[in-house]
């Protein structure tokens, strides 16, 4: 409701055509749904002793998703279900199996997973939505590239952390970076379209 009456008022202001408010829409969506997730992310974080692991994958999830893309539940709730299962999951492996792995594993699954993550951003990123299609190749192009070098620099940061024994937010890192492809993955839209009640949409 929130987003249409913001989406309306912009509209109008700006005298703006029915498909830019359909933008406008889906914009304030994200937006207004991402600060209701945020504090209520950050609230049960707080409630199960999570808050520094979640905040970490969080962190790492965000410098890959907001560059690759990847799929978006219509349904806010059933989006804030499922995100929060996920990442309290996330945030309990990387509390408490994080600092029980050796560094030798950690760099392990570093590198497994930057080189699963360097196939899956060439192959899928950046994988859009119907609400927000990249249809410009340039942008397309630009985005792959921008999603691979972001890819490079997570890839240095662990290391850095493994090599100075921060094995939590190592396992931070490794752990937000596979959330992340996986929403990009055809695998990821299949999981995302049963739990949603869709047919499975490929990723583009």
């Amino acid at each position: 409701m929130w987003s249409y009456k913001c989406a309306n008022y912009l509209t109008k202001q700006l005298n703006e055509s029915h498909e830019q408010k359909r933008i406008y829409y889906y914009g304030f969506q994200i937006l207004i749904g991402a600060i209701v997730k945020a504090i209520i992310f950050l609230a049960i974080s707080y409630i199960t002793g999570l808050l520094i692991p979640v905040i970490a994958t969080l962190l790492f999830f965000g410098f890959i998703r907001t560059v690759a893309g990847g799929y978006h539940m219509d349904k806010f709730d059933k989006c804030l279900i499922t995100s929060l299962i996920l990442f309290i999951g996330a945030g309990f492996i990387t509390k408490y199996v994080g600092p029980q792995l050796s560094l030798l594993s950690l760099s392990v699954l570093t590198g497994v997973i930057f080189l699963l993550a360097l196939f899956v951003l060439i192959k899928y990123a950046p994988s859009d939505t119907p609400y927000k299609p990249i249809v410009n190749p340039v942008k397309r192009k630009r985005l792959k590239i921008i999603s691979i070098i972001n890819l490079c620099i997570w890839v240095v940061v662990n290391s850095f952390l493994i090599y100075y024994e921060q094995r939590m937010f190592a396992m931070a890192g490794v752990v937000g970076v596979l959330l992340a492809l996986f929403i990009v993955s055809p695998a990821g839209y299949a999981f995302f379209d049963a739990i949603s009640g869709k047919r499975s949409v490929k990723a583009q």
